[in-house]
């Protein structure tokens, strides 16, 4: 954690608050090894970014109370949605976290022939695991602000119905192993440049009818280079050259 992060429910007057969750007690207590009087980076969920200062520790009941000042905006976010295919559980959990903490603010979670239908029921996409990986993505990334994460399980409707709608004006891109051309040959400068929506499939990737299904709405195909990488690692990659 680099940031400590909390909700308002925390508040207990105007300018204290108490961290009761088990796990943030720990880490203030043994990672940043903090005592009282000592100040540690905190953030308001969906909000500002500052500093509080330990008035409290109760060892006992292991909360501590921070008197805080909030008085920095999160990090900008990027302007891309980051559209999904289903993957294997400990996957998609890298793959969110990573996403998250590198500024992504939309995830569709979509259904695709090469999904697994066993994935469909993993604890995993239940909104409090979901909410619990944002979270601590955002801690890593020093950023407060939660992503919109979706879940879509009628592929065609979804691109057809919702998703073509939306593409007026936008780029939409599909990262697949083995398109023709390069996603670094988009932008051949070093400069950041924008992508509106960004589709990565699934282990081994989209099929044709899938890749034309995007294709009809706007989308270009791109792959990455001649090696295929796990999702949670071409995720980076690209978003590295957004950022």
């Amino acid at each position: 954690m680099n940031i400590i992060l909390f909700k308002k429910s925390a508040y207990i007057n105007k300018s204290e608050i108490i961290i009761k969750d088990k796990k943030k007690y720990k880490h203030i207590i043994k990672v940043l090894k903090a005592n009282i009087g000592d100040s540690i980076k905190i953030g308001l969920i969906n909000d500002l970014l500052g500093i509080g200062i330990i008035k409290n520790i109760d060892k006992t009941e292991k909360t501590i109370t921070l008197k805080v000042e909030l008085n920095k905006k999160a990090p900008k976010k990027l302007n891309t949605t980051l559209i999904l295919a289903m993957v294997r559980p400990k996957s998609l959990k890298k793959a969110l976290h990573v996403a998250i903490s590198m500024g992504i603010k939309e995830i569709i979670i979509i259904k695709t022939w090469k999904v697994d239908k066993s994935y469909w029921s993993s604890p995993l996409l239940l909104e409090e695991s979901l909410n619990e990986i944002s979270i601590e993505a955002l801690e890593q990334a020093k950023d407060t602000i939660m992503p919109k994460i979706i879940i879509k399980k009628l592929f065609k409707p979804f691109i057809e119905d919702e998703l073509s709608p939306l593409m007026n004006l936008k780029r939409g891109v599909i990262a697949h192993p083995i398109a023709q051309n390069s996603f670094f040959d988009i932008n051949n400068n070093a400069e950041p440049f924008n992508i509106d929506y960004l589709a990565i499939g699934p282990e081994g990737g989209f099929i044709d009818y899938e890749i034309n299904k995007f294709k009809n709405i706007g989308f270009e195909v791109f792959k990455l280079n001649e090696r295929i990488l796990r999702v949670e690692y071409a995720i980076p990659v690209i978003l590295s050259r957004l950022i």
